[in-house]
């Protein structure tokens, strides 16, 4: 069991969300492949520049400030309509 640490509620961690989450990861991203990355420089649990350098082929959106939940998502709302209509 866990606690969700922006509401203390519980939660179970189960192992097949871990098994999801590695059968999702990819050694380096296709350049075949679109990725919209938004990312926030103060993220508490990852480290932006790891990402940034990762995904440097992709479309990568960089906000000074924030955290890991991405703060103020709503505002980038239309770019990512944008992103999913040019690539769907």
């Amino acid at each position: 069991m866990n606690t969700n640490w922006c509401s203390n509620e519980p939660f179970e961690w189960k192992r097949e969300y871990c098994d999801f989450l590695e059968s999702q990861y990819r050694e380096s991203p296709s350049s075949k492949e679109a990725y919209l990355v938004l990312l926030q420089s103060a993220d508490e649990v990852l480290d932006y520049r790891l990402a940034e350098d990762r995904y440097q082929r992709h479309q990568v959106v960089i906000e000074q400030g924030g955290n890991h939940r991405f703060e103020n998502l709503a505002d980038y709302l239309p770019e990512i309509n944008k992103f999913l209509l040019d690539f769907s």
